[in-house]
């Protein structure tokens, strides 16, 4: 029984990791224009639905089948930055991303009327 655990919590570790590209690093986005045209397309649209405070789970479905995204996680949105941003995740074709987008509707609403 204990090898049994022991051969499944393995398995589980052993399991290959994707290595996340920052996007928000210098130079990233200028390297996957020139690298993976595709992809530079795809991540402009992530980035694009990433800015609303919603992250409308119809976008996110409506990229994902545009651009074959295996995951799209909007992530939580960061209001201790001015202005709020997110750390939005995402793979395409085996390779996975990573990016710090700004919020840009996140102008003060009256709520209730």
């Amino acid at each position: 029984m204990k090898t049994t655990i022991l051969g499944a919590a393995l398995a589980l570790f052993a399991a290959p990791v994707l290595a996340q590209t920052d996007l928000s690093r210098p130079g990233a986005l200028d390297r996957l224009r020139s690298d993976q045209p595709k992809h530079y397309e795809a991540v402009l649209e992530v980035a694009r639905i990433g800015q609303t405070a919603t992250c409308s789970e119809d976008e996110v479905e409506q990229v994902k089948a545009r651009h074959g995204l295996a995951k799209l996680d909007c992530g939580f949105v960061n209001n201790t930055t001015n202005p709020p941003s997110r750390r939005v995740r995402f793979e395409i074709e085996g390779s996975s991303y990573v990016m710090t987008v700004r919020l840009s509707d996140t102008a003060p609403r009256l709520i209730g009327r």
